[in-house]
């Protein structure tokens, strides 16, 4: 575990939820800065993943803020909710965010729109959610569309049978999708099913 792990994380969630709209967070020099720290500590930049520098990951956020806005009134658990339709608006965004240089943008992608959509995004990784969803191990690199939105699609119908703003509180318990992907994780360590990160 990462020093400072579930703080930073938290950090980022308040500082976004201190403006009224995503537009006014992503004008927020600090809170960028305060994310980018944060997608570091997930994993972000390690390993294959190839996170920009700070400033332009700042500009790359800032020149989709149209985009994003689009989503902000949206909630995973909103029986309303297309969510088909949604995943592929939802990806074609993160095709285009531009915050990491690799070829594989579904777990970057994700966790950085769940900290400006925390209501909508999950926050996506190999290790839990590849297990649960039963990623493939060439989906998160070479079926990128069909995976992101089989697993937001999967999110959603959980999400609409257990209203997850009913656990949002302390803790790691910051949001609908973070409640969500909790649960996830321990569904798959209760029933014994191993982290992708260990297979």
């Amino acid at each position: 575990v990462i020093a400072g792990f579930p703080d930073c994380h938290r950090a980022t969630i308040t500082g976004r939820l201190r403006w009224p709209d995503v537009r006014g967070a992503l004008a927020d020099d600090a809170l960028l800065s305060q994310l980018y720290q944060t997608l570091q500590k997930w994993g972000v930049g390690r390993r294959a993943s190839r996170l920009v520098p700070l400033a332009e990951f700042r500009q790359a956020l800032r020149s989709r803020v149209a985009e994003i806005a689009e989503f902000e009134a949206l909630s995973i658990d909103d029986p309303a909710l297309d969510a088909a339709d949604t995943a592929e608006s939802l990806w074609s965004l993160i095709e285009q965010l531009g915050v990491v240089t690799n070829v594989a943008l579904i777990v970057a992608g994700s966790k950085t729109l769940h900290h400006l959509l925390p209501d909508l995004v999950p926050p996506m990784d190999r290790a839990w959610t590849g297990a649960f969803f039963r990623w493939s191990a060439a989906g998160p690199q070479s079926a990128l569309r069909v995976t992101f939105t089989r697993t937001f699609t999967g999110f959603a119908e959980i999400a609409r049978a257990t209203e997850p703003s009913r656990y949002t509180g302390q803790g790691w318990q910051t949001s609908r999708t973070k409640v969500l992907d909790n649960a996830i994780i321990g569904y798959c360590k209760t029933h014994g099913i191993p982290s992708a990160n260990a297979t």
